[in-house]
């Protein structure tokens, strides 16, 4: 076995552990062909068929065991399990795969080196290896999502191909009369149609995301020169479009001259996240530099604390999905916890008729008389608004519930969620805006949050209490119930565990910004966001409610409802 060979196999190896990995750990098929994974699976049960009858080495029965059972556990994945089929594209995927296996058939009962029946499923296997990719390819262009382990994956398969071909030119050099025509065309053809991958590929992995890089032809201060009626100008200018690809033109102007445009189709789609462009400028050169956001994972700062089979992970780990029905409920938690931070996530809820449902996004501590800051979104029947409750625990003792109405729609489009949380106030708000805030008042006896607490979400059954005070019930015909996050980033005071103490109180040092003085109180624009919501969407006010406190807890005397915020 030459070296061509070998790494041939093993870079076909790894296209098939990393796919693997990426359903195994993530538990998601996204982006992933089933039509390919069962043409694959086709292809090596027929090529292998002698595995039981024909010993030619211990490496060679290994890898078609290694090859067989992998094909067939990726489509099992894919088709049957529980939580990796859900992720699973179908109204994408949609190449009518079973056309290319009569066409391949019939050739290989045509164009064959010998006429028995191993032979011509062997010759069948390699026809229909050559256009195997074909439905993960037509995907990928589908959908222009080429991520990190999808992209490694088809690439691997790239290079497997191409190393075959090197292996064939080495032997046909080396070896006397080594000829096989139907392999070398099958794996040339299969090769080729690879061309448009990797032209993505590249583009995407291994090219800087340089966009354009403009050395300055006039001298070094051209561009400093702030005489009047001179005009400089670097641009960004994003081309309006039908559908993708997106247009990126960049421009240079100096001494009110431009027309120096150059364009190019963007690689992703930036109209589904923030994504960062940035601008190099210096005496030597401009550079401009279009840069993928660093999102970050799921599983880097937070875990599954329960439901885990209705829980599943979407576009690599940068969106959760929490399901809940008859059986279960779901949530996740950070991994740490902290003593002081601003938090936040982004939640899209259940679109549905969601009366009874509770999705919840809370800051709790552990053990007795715990701390807790909690967003609970109370659902409601189709068409009727959605209420969003916070509550304020601190030492076991809560029962300081605000509601409001929100003014836009929850179900439709995500939104962020935030919690400041120091040692002056606790800020609860919608997109930026301020809807709540809990002031420290310990010096009239009032308890505040002071806990080591961890960042939690779930989706849960609350029909007893969530809707109407209980008397609306979950539909559970509506079921399963489904609630996205994203926005996984944490910026907190991480809590380091010590064996008799830990550091909380260095999570109150001004080094921290959310400790400095401007995040003391709210200024002027924001507490004039806080009063218009509490003027137009508040529903219920705990400091308001005689029927359960006859005399308004201390908090709530301390001034009038609103100056109570400053």
């Amino acid at each position: 076995m030459n070296i061509f060979r070998l790494a041939g196999d093993m870079t076909h190896l790894a296209s098939v552990l990393v796919l693997l990995l990426k359903i195994h750990t993530i538990k998601s098929c996204a982006g992933i062909s089933l039509k390919t994974q069962e043409l694959y699976a086709i292809v090596f049960a027929s090529r292998y068929l002698d595995i039981f009858t024909d010993f030619i080495s211990l490496y060679n029965t290994l890898m078609k065991l290694i090859f067989l059972g992998s094909s067939f556990s990726i489509v099992w994945y894919m088709r049957s399990h529980k939580i990796v089929r859900r992720s699973y594209d179908k109204d994408q995927d949609t190449f009518r795969h079973y056309f290319l296996l009569l066409p391949c058939l019939l050739l290989a009962l045509l164009i064959h080196e010998k006429f028995t029946f191993m032979e011509v499923m062997w010759t069948f296997s390699l026809y229909l290896e050559a256009v195997a990719i074909l439905p993960q390819l037509v995907l990928l262009q589908r959908t222009r999502n080429i991520d990190n382990l999808t992209g490694q994956y088809v690439f691997l398969l790239g290079a497997y191909r191409g190393l075959y071909i090197l292996n064939w030119i080495y032997r046909y050099i080396t070896e006397p009369h080594y000829v096989h025509w139907i392999t070398w065309i099958s794996g040339i053809v299969q090769t080729l149609l690879y061309a448009d991958f990797f032209y993505y590929y590249f583009n995407r992995f291994f090219f800087a995301v340089i966009l354009a890089a403009i050395a300055c032809a006039s001298r070094a201060d051209d561009l400093t020169d702030n005489n009047e009626g001179n005009h400089y100008e670097l641009d960004f200018e994003f081309l309006g479009s039908n559908g993708q690809p997106f247009t990126l033109q960049t421009n240079v102007f100096s001494d009110d001259t431009g027309g120096r445009e150059q364009r190019c189709h963007l690689w992703f789609d930036p109209t589904t996240d923030f994504q960062t462009y940035g601008i190099l400028w210096n005496q030597n050169q401009i550079v401009v530099f279009g840069i993928t956001t660093g999102i970050v994972r799921f599983d880097e700062n937070y875990e599954i604390t329960w439901g885990y089979d209705h829980v599943l992970s979407l576009n690599q780990g940068r969106e959760i999905q929490l399901s809940m029905d008859l059986s279960s409920g779901s949530g996740f938690g950070s991994k740490l916890s902290y003593g002081t931070g601003f938090f936040h996530l982004r939640i899209k809820l259940p679109n549905k008729d969601s009366a009874g449902v509770v999705t919840a996004f809370y800051l709790t501590s552990q053990g007795n008389k715990h701390d807790e800051l909690d967003f609970e979104f109370l659902g409601n029947r189709e068409g009727k608004p959605i209420t969003l409750q916070t509550n304020v625990f601190a030492d076991g003792v809560g029962n300081r519930e605000q509601r409001i109405f929100l003014w836009f729609d929850p179900t439709a489009n995500f939104h962020t969620y935030q919690i400041l949380w120091n040692q002056h106030q606790i800020v609860f708000y919608v997109d930026d805006i301020p809807i709540r805030v809990f002031k420290n008042n310990k010096n009239i006896r009032v308890g505040y949050p002071s806990k080591p607490m961890k960042v939690e979400a779930s989706l849960w059954d609350g029909d007893s209490w969530a809707t109407d005070g209980g008397k609306t019930k979950t539909n559970w015909s509506m079921a399963p119930f489904q609630a996205h996050f994203q926005g996984f980033d944490i910026s907190g005071c991480p809590i380091i565990k010590q064996k008799y103490s830990n550091n909380i109180q260095e999570c109150f040092s001004p080094k921290y910004w959310w400790n400095s003085e401007k995040y003391w109180k709210l200024d002027s624009k924001q507490q004039g966001e806080l009063e218009n919501v509490r003027k137009k969407y508040m529903n219920y006010d705990y400091c308001s409610d005689r029927s359960r406190y006859p005399v308004p807890p201390p908090e709530c005397l301390q001034t009038s409802s609103i100056a109570d915020y400053k």
